[in-house]
């Protein structure tokens, strides 16, 4: 993270500092070197943990519009790479143009890294990676013989993808994901915990290739699908059955799928985007509550009021006076 370049291809270099502002520390990662800079892009929070020969890195960017970032690193890359949040688009000038969808995934093998991410839309984009020596993976050929093909592209230092299509995560993958960023264990349990858990996420990443065929693939993206049209529409509101509609699946299917992936039901995520979101336009901007109330779907004060304060046991006002 620390050693590659940054440039804004409209705003020209981008200056980070190890300062993290107040509003972000809920989401920082323990022990981690943090990386922060603000703009008329957006801002954005770069960090990383390292574990013995294993880097852990989470990157937060709040983009404010259409935003083009070029990314150069001499060194070989290898690494595990998720779209925790929003979708990502990167051409690389070695591989080409990359879509992952929010909740895909794909290991990644770079002699070198030149390319631009492309933040096409404002939002909130989130990026899990972990890098990782090849040596370790290595270690998973006896199971896994279709990584000798990747392996040798490795050793020709030829740019490749483990997955011709992108995989998806599950909730136990998820899960693993959310754990090793928000492991709270000093060292040197902190070390041996997540080693465990990255070496758990690897094995669980590489079985994906081992085939849940086309109708589960299809099914994984459907549930992404209904998830993103909730989070991208949060002044709405959507009924189950709608959002069933939308992406065309059984209500009953999609109830069940969604809580076993997400591991949280449908109506529940509606309410914890939305009230997620009036969070932080209470506190990261000055507009009236009756505003927010509207921003986040809700018709009418009162019932906005009375879901805020439930949910957060506290009302806007004061937090806000805090």
């Amino acid at each position: 993270m620390l050693d590659c370049n940054l440039i804004s291809l409209t705003h020209g270099s981008i200056d980070l500092t190890p300062a993290v502002p107040k509003a972000y520390s809920d989401l920082l990662m323990k022990n981690s070197k943090v990386n922060y800079a603000e703009g008329k892009y957006g801002k954005m929070m770069l960090q990383e943990v390292k574990l013995n020969d294993v880097s852990i890195h989470h990157n937060i960017y709040e983009i404010q519009n259409l935003f083009l970032l070029q990314v150069k690193r001499s060194i070989p890359t290898l690494m595990i790479q998720v779209a925790l949040k929003n979708d990502l688009h990167y051409d690389l000038s070695s591989i080409g143009d990359v879509y992952l969808k929010q909740g895909q995934f794909n290991i990644v093998y770079l002699p070198y890294v030149d390319g631009t991410v492309h933040f096409e839309s404002p939002g909130e984009y989130r990026v899990f990676k972990v890098y990782f020596p090849v040596e370790i993976l290595q270690q998973y050929t006896a199971t896994f013989p279709y990584l000798n093909e990747f392996l040798q592209q490795v050793a020709e230092s030829t740019p490749a993808l483990l997955l011709k299509e992108h995989g998806w995560i599950s909730s136990k993958i998820s899960y693993i994901i959310n754990e090793m960023l928000e492991c709270t264990y000093e060292e040197p349990v902190r070390q041996l915990y997540c080693d465990n858990l990255f070496k758990e996420l690897l094995l669980l990443l590489l079985m994906q290739k081992q085939g849940n065929g086309n109708d589960y693939t299809t099914y994984m993206q459907i549930l992404y699908e209904a998830r993103s049209i909730i989070e991208k529409n949060i002044s709405q509101h959507f009924s189950t059955s709608e959002i069933a509609q939308q992406v065309g699946l059984n209500e009953a299917k999609l109830k069940s799928g969604f809580k076993q992936v997400f591991g949280i039901g449908l109506f529940q995520f509606m309410l914890q985007a939305k009230m997620q979101k009036a969070w932080t336009l209470v506190l990261q901007s000055n507009l009236p509550v009756k505003e927010i109330a509207r921003r986040t779907g809700y018709t009418t004060m009162q019932n906005f009021l009375t879901a805020f304060k439930r949910y957060f046991n506290a009302t806007p006002g004061s937090l806000r006076k805090k």
